[in-house]
């Protein structure tokens, strides 16, 4: 026997005892999958089926309890861009991981009435989920079960549910109505709505209905904003054009700019900023214009983006001929808001007015979430213009440990009219 058919033979046999024996989806079965009504169905180990996807544009299924006379007993994976509602069967006893994950037009889910466990990321990133009913077999919520349902706005704790990981509702912003049944031991809520664990005696989801009441009249503010500029649009063109000449517009008046001494002198008790720039002072540097002509999601513009974090600037010089680091503040009337409040009132304009997107004539750039991204809403500079602030500054946002994030991200500064620049050749 030759080495080379020697090789093949053994690695074949070790194909067989990884995937054919102890494997999740056995190699016998791997040609098993039947499609019924467009559900993709597949035996695994214990002889039942399980829902292994979906076909394409099926917007609402009804999960049947058995297929071929066999069980139904697990929802391995739905990938569906189409997907708004599933009710799924009594049979199902396990959901796997990241089952729904990415499932962005899911807005109503029945859940099986023994289901003892959500699973880590189950229904992370769906994006439109609005309602679900937890039922009362259930025991656990994992990490990221909910994570960046950026839509839920209402929960109900069951009694059974003796375990909520810290992180199950990480990013949902709107989240505002947890019911917790009283018969439950282990999780309570306050006077504002936020969810405690008993055990561990700390609040494990946060709720401000008061920060949320003021976010969500500045949504109305800029959607309404919005509405007047897309007036007589007709085309994605035509709105860049709007949208650019409401910023340049917005933010038409030049920085001030001063020597070193001034700079040292007129911000020493303020935070200084660093923008990495070719050139050898700020002048320069703006006739440079591949680096200042634009401000968000290729809109044209000449909006600065900086940074506190020396060494991103320094970064984003690396190698760059006649590069530099230009040190700059704000003035003392300056108004700032950050990245986490813009994301946030996106996604309460998503949720009040999603409906007003789908029907929307002004909105020609193919389904609602390409729409989103290629609009305004996720355009937080045009976003924080239209509210009346001068920049966008996530240095100074500390979680409630007061450890910082976002630091060393870049930020548009709407109104340049804002900034002190030292304009003096920089290092």
């Amino acid at each position: 026997m030759s080495k080379k058919r020697f090789l093949i033979i053994v690695l074949s046999c070790v194909i067989v005892l990884l995937f054919g024996n102890f494997g999740l989806l056995n190699v016998a079965n791997a040609c098993d999958i039947i499609v019924e009504n467009g559900v993709r169905y597949q035996p695994h180990e214990n002889g039942n089926y399980m829902v292994v996807g979906l076909c394409d544009n099926i917007e609402k299924i009804s999960i049947p309890g058995t297929i071929n006379g066999k069980t139904v007993d697990r929802i391995h994976k739905i990938n569906s861009d189409s997907l708004k509602e599933i009710d799924m069967p009594d049979t199902v006893m396990d959901i796997s991981e990241n089952a729904f994950s990415g499932c962005r037009m899911l807005d109503k889910v029945i859940l099986p009435k023994h289901l003892a466990e959500l699973k880590k990321d189950v229904f992370a990133r769906c994006y439109r989920l609005r309602k679900i009913v937890l039922p009362d077999s259930l025991k656990s919520i994992k990490d990221g079960a909910f994570c960046l349902c950026k839509e839920l706005e209402t929960i109900c704790i069951p009694s059974s549910v003796d375990n909520i990981d810290e992180n199950a509702f990480k990013y949902c912003h709107i989240l505002s109505n947890i019911l917790v049944d009283p018969e439950n031991k282990n999780y309570k809520t306050d006077g504002s709505g936020s969810l405690y664990d008993l055990r561990l005696g700390k609040k494990i989801i946060e709720v401000d209905k008061e920060d949320l009441a003021e976010k969500s009249k500045k949504a109305d503010e800029i959607y309404n904003g919005f509405k007047n500029m897309i007036n007589g649009v007709n085309s994605l063109d035509e709105y860049k054009k709007k949208a650019n000449e409401f910023m340049q517009n917005y933010g038409v008046a030049k920085p001030k700019l001063v020597s070193k001494a001034d700079f040292d002198k007129e911000c020493k008790n303020k935070k200084a900023l660093y923008r990495g720039m070719v050139g050898k002072k700020y002048g320069d540097a703006l006739k440079y214009n591949e680096n200042f002509s634009y401000f968000c999601n290729g809109f044209s513009g000449d909006a600065i983006y900086t940074t506190s974090d020396r060494e991103y600037a320094e970064r984003y010089t690396y190698g760059k001929k006649d590069s530099c680091i230009v040190e700059m503040t704000y003035s003392d009337d300056a108004k700032i808001t950050n990245h986490l409040e813009m994301e946030i009132i996106k996604d309460l304009i998503v949720a009040k007015h999603y409906d007003e997107f789908v029907a929307s004539e002004m909105m020609p750039f193919g389904d609602i979430e390409d729409s989103i991204n290629k609009s305004f809403i996720t355009n937080y500079g045009l976003m924080a213009a239209m509210l009346g602030f001068d920049a966008i500054d996530d240095s100074c946002v500390s979680d409630e440990n007061g450890e910082f994030f976002w630091i060393g991200n870049e930020f548009p500064v709407v109104n340049r009219s804002k900034l002190i620049i030292c304009d003096e050749k920089c290092n």
